[in-house]
C-alpha cells in the first residue's frame, strides 16, 4: 500500500483484502469534518458514540493517526486524504499496526458530545456486516436529496419548482439493470 500510495495519485489504490486482518473491524463509522473526526454510525451497543467528536482512538489523537495513515493512502491533497482515512481507521490490521488495540482486544475511544463532558468507550472488533445505526436516524435528520437513492449507480429527477433536471452520477460503471446509454436517453428526452 505504501508503494502504490507513494505515487501521490488518488486513482491508484490497493484493494484491501478480506483476510490478513482486514475482516474484523470497529463497528463504527467515522467522518472527517473541518473541526475533526466524528462518529457518524455505530452498532446498537455503541450508540452512545453517535454524533461524538473523537478526542483519541486507541490512545492516539486523530490528527496524529491521519499523519501516520497518510503514507498508506493514495491521495493528491488533504481533502482526499481526509475523505479516505475513515475507512482505513477501522480494520483490525490497521489498529494492530499502530498498536491501538488493548490487551483485552478492545479499542478505547475518548469521545465528546457538544456541551457534555468527555467519556471513554471500550469497543470490541466485530464482523463488518454488523448493522450500524446512522447518526441521522438517532438525531432525526432528514435525508438530503442527493442521498435519496442510495445504492443507485445513477439517477435523475426533474425539479419543477426550479425547472431543473437533477442528474446524479455515483458510479463510473454500467448498472446491469440499466446501461448508461439507456439512462442517458431516458434522462435527456
Amino acid at each position: 500500500m505504501r508503494l502504490v500510495a507513494s505515487a501521490n495519485v488518488a486513482h491508484n489504490l490497493v484493494q484491501t483484502p478480506i483476510g490478513m486482518g482486514f475482516f474484523s473491524r470497529l463497528p463504527l463509522t467515522f467522518y472527517w469534518y473541518p473541526d475533526g473526526l466524528a462518529v457518524t454510525g455505530a452498532a446498537p451497543e455503541y450508540s452512545a458514540a453517535l454524533g461524538t467528536h473523537v478526542l483519541t482512538i486507541g490512545g492516539m489523537k486523530p490528527e496524529q493517526l491521519l499523519l501516520d495513515l497518510a503514507p498508506y493512502i493514495s491521495h493528491e491533497n488533504d481533502v482526499w486524504l481526509r475523505n479516505q482515512a475513515p475507512d482505513f481507521i477501522t480494520p483490525r490490521a490497521v489498529l494492530q499496526h499502530f498498536e491501538m488495540i488493548g490487551s483485552d482486544g478492545r479499542v478505547l475511544l475518548n469521545l465528546e458530545k457538544p456541551g457534555e463532558a468527555p467519556f471513554t468507550l471500550s469497543v470490541a472488533l466485530a464482523d463488518p456486516r454488523v448493522k450500524k445505526i446512522p447518526f441521522t436516524e438517532v438525531l432525526n435528520v432528514p435525508t438530503p436529496f442527493f442521498r435519496s437513492h442510495p445504492g443507485k449507480y445513477y439517477w435523475h429527477e426533474y425539479l419543477p419548482d426550479s425547472q431543473t433536471l437533477y442528474i446524479q452520477y455515483n458510479s463510473c460503471q454500467n448498472d446491469p439493470k440499466q446501461p448508461f446509454v439507456d439512462f442517458a436517453r431516458q434522462a435527456l428526452v
